[in-house]
C-alpha cells in the first residue's frame, strides 16, 4: 500500500518500479532506501554535537520529555504515556500548552544528532522507538484523535523535526528500510493531516502552509506533492495582505511575532 503512494514513473524510481512490479516488496524498499541515500547525501561532518543536544538526548533515553518551555525535562514512563497530562513534582501541570508542545517531538533531532556523532546505537535505538511507538498508536489520524496532536502546528513541528533527523541518520548502518518506509509513510500522513485542519488565520495557518510546502518540495516523489505545491502557491502569497498591515505590522499585534512573520514570508519566498 505505501508504494501506491509513490509516483514510480519518475525516472529516478525506475529500479523501484521495477522490484514493485514483480511485487518484490524487500527489494523494492531496499532499493528506495539506496535512492534516498543519494537523496540526503547530508554533510552533517560539518556540525558539532552540542551540550544542549547532547544533555536532551540522555534525558530522552531516560524518557524524559520536554513540553513548553516553562517546565522542565518531565518523565513519561516506561512505556512513553503519549496522552496523560504530565506530572512535576507530584503535581499535574494543568497548562494545555504542555500538551501540545510535547507532540512536536522537539527532541528527535538531539537523538538523531548524538547518534550521529557518537555512533552510539543506544540513541538510534530510542529515536526508532518513539517513531513507531507514536505511528503505531496514532495512525492513520483521523477527526477521533486528540486535538493537542493533530492540530496542523504539531504536524508541521513533527514534519519537521522528522526530515531534520532523517538527514543525521539515513547515513547509519542502523537505519533499514523498514524505517525509511515509516518515516515517509509519517511525513505524507500529517502532510494530509495539515490540509484537513488549516488553521483560519494568523501564524499558525502560515506554518500549516509551510509545512505542506516543505513537503512538496522536500519530497517530490510523492504523487500528491504536485497538488500540495499547487495548493500552498494559490493560498500563501495573499496571506501578505491579509495577515499584515499597510504599515508593516502583523495583526495579531504581537511584537515578538514580528521577526517570526519576516521570516516566513521570506522562506515562503
Amino acid at each position: 500500500d505505501f508504494f501506491d503512494l509513490l509516483d514510480l514513473e519518475r525516472p529516478e524510481l525506475k529500479e523501484v518500479k521495477a522490484a514493485v512490479t514483480q511485487k518484490n516488496w524487500p527489494l523494492a524498499a531496499d532499493t528506495l532506501l539506496t535512492y534516498y541515500r543519494r537523496v540526503f547525501n547530508f554533510d552533517a561532518c560539518s556540525t558539532r554535537l552540542s551540550s544542549v543536544d547532547r544533555a536532551r538526548a540522555d534525558l530522552a533515553l531516560r524518557h524524559y520529555f520536554k513540553g513548553n518551555k516553562s517546565y522542565p525535562e518531565t518523565y513519561r514512563g516506561v512505556k512513553i504515556d503519549w496522552l496523560s497530562k504530565a506530572k512535576l513534582n507530584g503535581e499535574l501541570i494543568e497548562d494545555k500548552e504542555w500538551l501540545f508542545q510535547y507532540h512536536r517531538l522537539t527532541w528527535w533531532p538531539s537523538l538523531a544528532k548524538t547518534y550521529f556523532h557518537t555512533n552510539d546505537k543506544k540513541f538510534f535505538n530510542e529515536w526508532r522507538y518513539e517513531l513507531f511507538s507514536y505511528a503505531q498508536q496514532f495512525f492513520p489520524m483521523g477527526n477521533d484523535s486528540p486535538w493537542f496532536m493533530r492540530r496542523g502546528m504539531e504536524c508541521e513541528s513533527r514534519n519537521r523535526n522528522l526530515l531534520t533527523s532523517l538527514k543525521y541518520l539515513i547515513q547509519g548502518a542502523d537505519f533499514d528500510a523498514s524505517t525509511l518506509l515509516l518515516v515517509l509513510y509519517t511525513t505524507h500522513s500529517q502532510t494530509e493531516a495539515i490540509r484537513r485542519v488549516y488553521a483560519e488565520k494568523g501564524n499558525h495557518l502560515l506554518a500549516d502552509l509551510d509545512g505542506v510546502l516543505s513537503s512538496a518540495l522536500q519530497f517530490p516523489e510523492f504523487k500528491k506533492s504536485k497538488e500540495w505545491l499547487d495548493e500552498v502557491l494559490q493560498k500563501y502569497p495573499n496571506l501578505i495582505l491579509s495577515e499584515i498591515y499597510s504599515d508593516g505590522m502583523n495583526r495579531e499585534l504581537i511584537f515578538s511575532y514580528h521577526t517570526m512573520y519576516i521570516s516566513l514570508f521570506s522562506k515562503f519566498y
